[in-house]
């Protein structure tokens, strides 16, 4: 096999895992929490730019990698509660993640409409931060609007579109995983 079409199968391989994890956040017969947690808070745009980081600090890098992911996440999910599979063009780097969000359209419950608030993101380990490639082992919490048990933990991968907001390209489950390759090796489309 030649190395594009490995890494084509890697990248099936971890979106097909993602889709497994997305569909397994079923709700949970338990009222959700009451009293929402704080979202994090961060000054940065939410179209961020692919420009080297301009923060001193690695807090605050962290802190501006969870409000790209809680936009990405909220939008994903948005995208998906709405029936509007186009939207997920402005969420997903990848045939194969749009695919996977087209599918859980209709497939996926909700509790109530996705909120941004709703989204909780914490980042355990800045992995990568590159101006081409962004990798965070992170926390992902939408149980205020998907029901109570709606918590995962992983690692993704985002790439930058043509227009400079960051996009979700794979995921995998470990931070030990191939997830690099994806940074290096796999193709991508000329237009994303």
């Amino acid at each position: 096999m030649n190395r594009r079409r490995l890494g084509y199968l890697a990248l099936l391989a971890a979106v097909l895992a993602a889709v497994v994890w997305v569909a397994s956040l079923g709700p949970d017969p338990a009222p959700p929490p009451t009293t929402p947690a704080a979202a994090p808070t961060s000054t940065s745009p939410t179209t961020p730019s692919t420009e080297a980081p301009t923060t001193t600090s690695a807090e605050a890098r962290i802190g501006e990698v969870e409000a790209i992911l809680q936009d990405l996440y909220y939008r994903w999910f948005d995208a998906i509660y709405r029936q509007d599979a186009d939207a997920l063009w402005e969420v997903v780097a990848t045939q194969t993640g749009y695919d996977d969000g087209v599918a859980a359209i209709g497939a996926m419950t909700f509790d109530r409409a996705p909120t941004r608030e709703g989204v909780m993101v914490s980042v355990k380990e800045l992995l990568l931060d590159r101006q081409d490639c962004l990798v965070a082992f992170i926390d992902v919490d939408v149980s205020q609007f998907r029901g109570v048990g709606a918590e995962t933990s992983g690692v993704d991968v985002l790439w930058p579109d043509s227009g400079g907001a960051w996009r979700l390209a794979t995921s995998w489950v470990h931070p030990n995983d191939l997830w690099i390759r994806d940074c290096d090796e796999l193709i991508r489309d000329e237009d994303s």
